[in-house]
């Protein structure tokens, strides 16, 4: 869109002095022949073609501007959007660990609970034992 701007931009100059060339000879012409108003209407076109080229160069600006903070926007959310990837990479990570060391822990657990089961049926046992 900025280089078809470019390109408008660039025809509009070649013929802004295309008109002023005829500009300029056609008023030579037109005091040689005495007829002002051809010069007239070429100066009214040169004037619509020069506010038509500050129209043109301020939506270019407004457009580059505005592509450059669109970029400047997108730089941001491109360094926001890395960051909470990696806080979530971690949390993930954090997560895998606590539940690696919680079924770590169940297990240890169950074992220390099948080892006291273990120990209170022999203990029941020989207090059986004893009492017979």
């Amino acid at each position: 869109m900025v280089v078809d701007l470019k390109f408008q931009n660039e025809f509009l100059k070649s013929q802004f002095e295309g008109f002023s060339n005829v500009n300029s000879v056609s008023s030579e012409s037109s005091i040689q022949k005495g007829v002002g108003d051809t010069e007239d209407r070429e100066s009214d076109i040169v004037k619509e073609l020069q506010e038509r080229i500050e129209s043109l160069n301020k939506e270019f600006l407004i457009e580059k501007q505005t592509r450059i903070a669109s970029e400047e926007a997108l730089k941001h959310l491109q360094v926001v959007y890395s960051d909470a990837e990696e806080k979530a990479k971690d949390l993930a990570e954090q997560l895998v660990e606590a539940q690696n060391k919680l079924e770590h822990e169940i297990k240890e657990r169950d074992e220390k609970y099948s080892e006291l089961d273990a120990k209170l049926n022999r203990l029941h046992k020989r207090a059986k034992q004893r009492i017979q």
